[in-house]
């Protein structure tokens, strides 16, 4: 069996069909097969049409339909892999801006290009591109975790709120404490967290009343 049909067939044991998959990821399953080979093999996969280059160093399967439909890069499989989830399904990423104030009902308004902060992200801020669709991308202000991505999108939201709501903070107070109602923070935990963003942004939260909302119903599940 040749190296290629080897790692096709391995990738196709080991990964769904409709996975997003990194060249790190086929490196660590192959620790006997050099990185320059595999990056060979991956390549003429690629070109052979049996795998579809996402970005550089990612990739998915084609479809057995490509070769009618052409380009059917999954772009959500990819956001999802790339910036918002791990292999564990632990989160690591969120999705933030005007489409996640609308998301929430504070805005008609939305943005073709979506706005994703992650983990996976350095410190510059860049647009890029999958598919076709534009992706802005952004570092997390602290390390994105399953317990604190909730926490993280409403103090996003609050840094930037006048631009992104179309209601004022008492009238989206109701709104935020149910996002953040099933929170798992302690206030010290919180407090900790909205020192990472500006002095205005915590004082917005500190005055809207939010922690002592969750504060007071976290208590009250003790009971």
């Amino acid at each position: 069996m040749s190296i290629k049909k080897y790692l096709l067939d391995q990738l196709k044991s080991g990964f769904p069909l409709d996975a997003t998959i990194t060249l790190s990821e086929v490196y660590a399953l192959n620790p006997l097969i050099t990185e320059s080979v595999i990056r060979e093999m991956v390549g003429r996969l690629v070109k052979e049409g049996s795998l579809l280059k996402v970005k550089a160093g990612v990739f998915q399967f084609a479809k057995e339909d490509n070769l009618f439909n052409g380009d059917q890069i999954d772009f959500y499989s990819a956001i999802d892999t790339l910036y918002l989830w791990d292999r564990s399904k632990s989160r690591i990423g969120y999705r933030s801006g005007i489409n996640f104030a609308n998301m929430l009902g504070l805005t008609t308004q939305t943005a073709s290009v979506d706005t994703i902060i992650s983990n996976a992200v350095s410190n510059k801020r860049r647009e890029i591109k999958i598919s076709n669709i534009c992706v802005r991308l952004n570092a997390p202000r602290t390390t994105i975790t399953d317990a604190n991505y909730r926490l993280l999108q409403i103090l996003d939201l609050l840094t930037d709120f006048n631009g992104l709501s179309e209601y004022t903070i008492e009238q989206a107070k109701s709104i935020l404490i149910e996002y953040l109602k099933d929170i798992r923070l302690s206030d010290e935990e919180i407090d900790a967290i909205t020192t990472k963003y500006p002095l205005k942004t915590q004082l917005i939260f500190a005055k809207s009343g939010i922690q002592l909302a969750i504060s007071t119903m976290r208590k009250k599940e003790t009971f």
